[in-house]
């Protein structure tokens, strides 16, 4: 039979090791609860602690991560030495804050986050761990995918609203100024649009205005530019180049349009007035090549 030693703490110790253990499980809860990702790390980085966020998000479970390097667990391939020199320096008291890094996943998968670390230091002040803390910005991205999309493009068309086709056109009529070129600037106007719109309903107009939509982007270049107004107008701009004409860009999609419409067993005949300006003869800014567009648009469709 073995005798037991009886182990007597004083009360200072008692108390002491009870506050320890309290602090440890509150830290552990948080740990376990908390909404973000949190792995811990040691200075060789390999994992000692992996949160649950931690294994949704990843795919990998506490027992697959805990003693694997982070680096080589979660960091893409281009920012595997990048992710050493930041728990490098977060150990040596330069830490990085808020830094966004994507991450690998289990299925292979990126993921971006942004991140804080943060040093554990023993009770002489040596650093002995590091807390990466992570927050998944993926609900973030689509939101701001979902607001850029809705303050950018025409919910109906896809094509670039106003506001937007402005911008793009300064920046393109900038590059004009500096190689001397020209550009062409188009308003589109689809014929008794109100008719339809009146006599077969909105919906059936919607549809219209989609597929004439349809028609114009797909004669387009990569730096052409359109957009719709409102309504039944679109705008449209056209690189000059040696090898096309903008004049025969537009009047393809003029014979597109026109090509007999079928929606729901019904036939329309669609058909679309166009008014230009070029830049520079017209003007050198959006309004007074959209005021000369206008114009000529009057112009076409009073002498038809």
């Amino acid at each position: 039979m073995v005798a037991k030693k009886e182990i007597r703490l004083s009360q200072e110790e008692y108390l002491r090791l009870k506050k320890m253990e309290s602090r440890y499980r509150s830290i552990e809860s948080i740990v376990a609860e908390a909404p973000v990702v949190i792995i811990v790390t040691n200075r060789e980085h390999h994992i000692i602690e992996f949160n649950p966020l931690a294994e949704k998000i990843t795919g990998y479970s506490r027992e697959e991560a805990v003693g694997k390097s982070i680096v080589e667990l979660i960091s893409t391939p281009e920012n595997v030495e990048l992710s050493h020199q930041i728990l490098n320096k977060t150990f040596e008291g330069e830490g990085v804050k808020n830094f966004e890094a994507s991450i690998r996943i289990a299925d292979g998968n990126r993921v971006d986050m942004i991140w804080n670390n943060e040093v554990l230091r023993d009770e002489q002040g040596n650093p002995f761990a590091l807390v990466s803390i992570g927050l998944d910005l993926t609900d973030q991205r689509k939101m701001e995918k979902k607001l850029h999309r809705l303050s950018n493009y025409d919910s109906l068309t896809g094509m670039d609203n106003v506001p937007f086709f402005r911008n793009k056109l300064d920046e393109q009529l900038k590059q004009l100024v500096k190689t001397a070129q020209q550009g062409f600037f188009y308003i589109l106007d689809i014929d008794n649009f109100r008719h339809i719109n009146e006599v077969e309903g909105h919906f059936v107009g919607d549809k219209l205005l989609v597929h004439v939509a349809d028609k114009i982007q797909s004669e387009l270049g990569d730096n052409d530019l359109c957009a719709r107004i409102s309504g039944d107008s679109f705008l449209l701009y056209l690189h000059k180049m040696p090898d096309r004409n903008p004049e025969d860009v537009v009047g393809k999609i003029i014979d597109n349009v026109k090509e007999v419409w079928t929606y729901m067993d019904m036939a329309y005949y669609v058909t679309l007035s166009v008014g230009g300006a070029a830049f520079p003869q017209d003007g050198t800014d959006f309004f007074t090549l959209m005021k000369h567009a206008d114009i000529a648009l009057t112009y076409a469709k009073e002498t038809g």
